[in-house]
């Protein structure tokens, strides 16, 4: 006897399924993904959200003949990856001295400020929104080897930032009016040291009567706008990100190294900080990373729209360099770990969350010439469509692109030109899990059996033995 009901049930089951497939097929569909390479070469300094929630890249970039950072370039973005506009200007005049790029926010009234040093003293710069220049300051006056950083906006027409150096070693509060006019210099009992902030010496505001200052060995100062301190705690950590959570706490991400290949790990990761500036709890760097890839604390941290976090860095494996980026969840465990294996850059240094649950990340190569920039939008698989004869893939003239990925099983592999050799598969171990003759074609389709979840390498080897491409793919 035909039991209607199982088939009924069966059928309703299935057409649930086929919608769910629908539905995630069209989610990602509708995120755009696309790769914008900047005009020029150089090394990135910073991406920062704008005003009107596009994007503007700074970096400094090199002169023709000398190959040193001798200017700053504005770069903005719009959310499909067009160039607005692409502005630079001369850091210094001279042969010898470089320049550097430390921070750049924008004010409320539009315009930029950007700070850093050249000739190993602070320099200033303020832009309109279209980037052109209303002034640049340079402080020749200064002991050698001090910049400015970490700059906030106090008021509508004051901001404040940390400068400092030789001879104390101590960085100060900066306070100029929008003309660059330099009020004062508060050299109270804060002590910030004068390392850069990347290594953690930062100055936050808060809110309309608080400042953070956090300190690369471990101290956190909360002081009012007078920069008397209110509190004052320390901690076993090295504060490299900083940042504020939706329910007012603090996700600091300490100074992390994690080798599984010679099995070392400093047992540094995430500390969570109460809005009082207690310690909550823990979070093990292992817990939201396990692969064997040589990681080291991410360059960005930003929120999760799905109340988690975001991050952004670089890798090791197989001696080469990678960008990557995780989804966290809210329980701070990985839901999305992606290397870009195989591509030009080596590095991810900022990385934000699109309406579309996509993300967008400024990306260079730092280890190498030429030190191109991209600023690269994928999907919230951290994958972008396929894309053809794009200068962002690979250093070669060959271009190789898979897809699906992530992927259950089957996928494509696709290059540039017909190529001729094999195509292997390898786990982030370096252990060999498949392999496939490729003669004279410029696309091949695979299909991986008996494999577990997690990420592999898949890599074309021409008929001389040596690898000429190479691409991370996800296995779910």
């Amino acid at each position: 006897m035909i039991n209607f009901r199982t088939i009924k049930n069966f059928t309703m089951k299935n057409i649930i399924f086929i919608l769910l497939l629908i539905f995630v097929s069209c989610t990602l569909q509708a995120q755009s993904t696309w790769i914008t390479m900047l005009p020029d070469t150089g090394y990135a300094a910073k991406m920062i959200r704008t005003n009107d929630n596009k994007f503007l890249a700074v970096s400094t970039i090199f002169d023709n003949f000398f190959g040193l950072p001798k200017k700053v370039a504005l770069c903005k973005i719009n959310n499909n990856g067009q160039i607005e506009w692409n502005k630079s200007y001369d850091l210094l005049e001279g042969d010898s001295a470089v320049g550097y790029i430390y921070d750049v926010i924008q004010l409320s009234n539009s315009n930029i400020v950007i700070s850093g040093k050249y000739a190993s003293r602070p320099y200033l710069l303020m832009t309109n929104e279209f980037g052109d220049s209303l002034w640049e300051k340079r402080f020749p006056n200064y002991p050698l080897d001090n910049g400015f950083e970490s700059i906030i906006e106090y008021s509508s027409n004051e901001f404040w930032l940390m400068g400092g150096g030789p001879p104390n070693n101590l960085k100060y509060v900066h306070k100029f009016n929008l003309l660059g006019q330099l009020l004062e210099v508060d050299s109270s009992s804060i002590s910030i040291p004068a390392g850069p902030a990347i290594y953690g010496n930062k100055m936050i505001k808060l809110n309309n009567d608080t400042l953070l200052f956090t300190k690369g060995n471990g101290y956190f100062i909360y002081t009012d706008f007078l920069l008397n301190i209110l509190k004052q705690v320390h901690y076993s950590l090295q504060p490299l990100l900083v940042l504020k959570l939706s329910n007012n706490n603090f996700m600091i991400h300490d100074d992390t190294y994690y080798n599984p290949q010679i099995g070392s790990y400093n047992g540094k990761g995430m500390v969570c900080l109460s809005a009082n500036l207690d310690s909550l709890f823990k979070v093990e760097f292992t817990q939201y990373y396990n692969y064997a890839a040589v990681m080291h604390a991410p360059n960005d941290m930003q929120l999760h729209y799905g109340n988690g976090l975001v991050m952004c860095g670089d890798m090791w494996w197989n001696n080469i360099l990678s960008p990557y980026f995780m989804v966290l969840d809210s329980t701070y465990h990985s839901t999305v770990i992606k290397m870009f294996a195989g591509v030009v850059p080596d590095r991810a240094i900022n990385v934000f969350e699109e309406p579309d649950s996509g993300f967008v990340m400024f990306q260079f190569r730092n280890l190498s010439t030429p030190r191109r920039m991209f600023i690269v939008k994928v999907n919230s698989q951290g994958d972008f469509t396929p894309i053809k004869n794009n200068e962002y893939f690979t250093n070669n003239t060959l271009k190789m692109l898979i897809f699906p990925n992530p992927t259950t099983n089957e996928f494509t592999v696709q290059f540039s030109e017909k190529v001729s050799g094999a195509l292997s598969v390898h786990n982030l171990e370096g252990q060999f899990i498949q392999q496939q003759k490729v003669d004279r074609t410029d696309e091949i389709n695979l299909s991986l059996r008996n494999v577990l979840q997690g990420i592999y390498i898949v890599s074309l080897t021409n008929e001389q033995s040596k690898i000429v491409a190479s691409k991370q793919l996800i296995v779910k």
